[in-house]
């Protein structure tokens, strides 16, 4: 069954343009979403590449999840009445301490970074090298072939760069602080090869920075203040950009493809718009087609309950008390032509959760992010503002995976979160400091 692209985008742009009026804001969770699916559902019936047609089963699932995940955010919006209030006050944070916690996580952070990259030159014998011979780390890395590597420390990053969201939008520029999380993701992912992490980290620091400024935050901001985040956010965008040309420049990537249009070869060579991306962007609803064909067929995956959307838990299981299947970072692969293993977030909550996985999960991520969403512009809190940030990944790469599989993203998750409680309860203990001397003086 094939579908117009030109209806896709459309159709894509319009339930943004919904989420817009509905929410006030193009960058809310319903805009967001319907903007990727239409653009990833259009991409991949341009066909620029020897795609077949999907099958009918596979778009009513795709539709039906998309509509049960507007549902969800029309839940929250009825749920709370009036859309349109807004607090008059901005998040409560002490810049000062939110910049030291952001320093600290850093600081903790290199130690993993400097000790993944001491595993790549003990291996590959330099720095240098290991750039060189970028494609057989990402190769190793894939097989499980560099045992060393130190994990869970240089998760801190993460946490610091949704934190350094916050301060970006509070600070209303670039500075130290929000640069040097940025460059140590950058490097993290270096070691990996792999760009997740460097794209992680550009969506939580703008998820972050927008969501501080749907309270009074925004109301404060000069002319000489919008050119001055413009220009910080360019600074943010090309370390993004830069790092994540260079991991795929590192890893030699194939941009000859099996089927592809003359279209699709003449963007061979060009930045950020290789055949490579577009193959990113259009194949994943291709590898969730095979998927259910093969479901269909009864020749599918093995189904176990959650072991995607909680990948990180059974793995910490299976290594403590050594028993049931391991959950590998990496999925089966299939040929779209291309092979390729991601396919959606659809996919595993299909095999997670059977076929009500796709429609109940979509509608709980809706509604719950819809609900942070309007909490914030009303009463913002940090706690609220760093778990929707991450919220936003999954929504960001739900046209790819279910982001909650990487145990990273748990740990920035867990981390951001305690330290922001810490930080709103030391900032009520200091206004209560500060009130309880005004009272004394009076």
């Amino acid at each position: 069954m094939a579908i117009s692209p030109t209806f896709l985008f459309l159709l894509g742009l319009f339930l943004a343009f919904v989420g817009k009026r509905a929410f006030g804001r193009w960058f809310n969770p319903v805009s967001v979403y319907s903007g990727i699916w239409g653009v990833m559902l259009g991409m991949h019936e341009l066909k620029l590449l020897k795609y077949t047609d999907m099958h009918t089963y596979t778009w009513l699932l795709i539709f039906a999840s998309w509509g049960m995940f507007l549902f969800g955010g029309y839940t929250a919006l009825h749920s709370q009445g009036k859309k349109d209030q807004q607090s008059p006050s901005e998040v409560a944070v002490d810049e000062r301490l939110l910049a030291k916690w952001i320093l600290i996580l850093c600081a903790i952070g290199t130690i993993g970074v400097v000790q993944h990259w001491m595993v790549l030159i003990r291996n590959f014998g330099s720095i240098s090298s290991a750039i060189v011979l970028g494609s057989i780390v990402y190769s190793a890395r894939i097989h499980g072939e560099l045992p060393g590597m130190m994990p869970y420390v240089a998760d801190t990053i993460l946490a610091a760069v949704s934190l350094a969201g916050v301060y970006f939008a509070k600070r209303r520029k670039v500075g130290l602080v929000v640069i040097i999380p940025m460059v140590l993701a950058s490097v993290e992912s270096m070691a990996w090869m792999g760009r997740a992490k460097i794209i992680i980290s550009g969506i939580l620091i703008f998820s972050a920075f927008s969501f501080t400024t749907l309270s009074g935050t925004r109301a404060k901001y000069t002319k000489k203040g919008k050119w001055s985040i413009i220009i910080s956010s360019v600074v943010v965008v090309l370390i993004v950009a830069i790092a994540s040309e260079g991991i795929l420049s590192m890893r030699k990537s194939t941009e000859k493809f099996y089927g592809a249009s003359q279209t699709l070869n003449k963007l061979h060579g060009v930045p950020f718009l290789t055949p490579s991306i577009y193959v990113y962007l259009s194949g994943q609803v291709a590898v969730l087609d095979k998927f259910l064909q093969y479901e269909m067929d009864g020749t599918g995956e093995k189904l176990v309950f959650g072991e995607n959307t909680f990948a990180p838990v059974f793995r910490v299981v299976s290594k403590l008390l050594g028993g049931g299947d391991y959950v590998s970072a990496y999925q089966r692969f299939y040929m779209v032509p291309v092979a390729l293993n991601t396919g959606t977030y659809l996919r595993e909550l299909y095999v997670d959760f059977g076929e009500l996985g796709p429609l109940i999960f979509p509608y709980i991520l809706g509604f719950v992010a819809s609900l942070l969403y309007i909490e914030i512009k009303r009463r913002p809190k940090l706690w609220k503002i760093v778990l929707l940030a991450h919220i936003f990944v999954i929504i960001v790469f739900s046209f790819m995976m279910q982001a909650m599989r990487w145990g990273y993203w748990w740990d920035s998750v867990i981390i951001s979160l305690v330290v922001a409680r810490i930080l709103e309860r030391n900032t009520s203990l200091t206004k209560i400091q500060e009130t309880s001397s005004m009272s004394g003086e009076a």
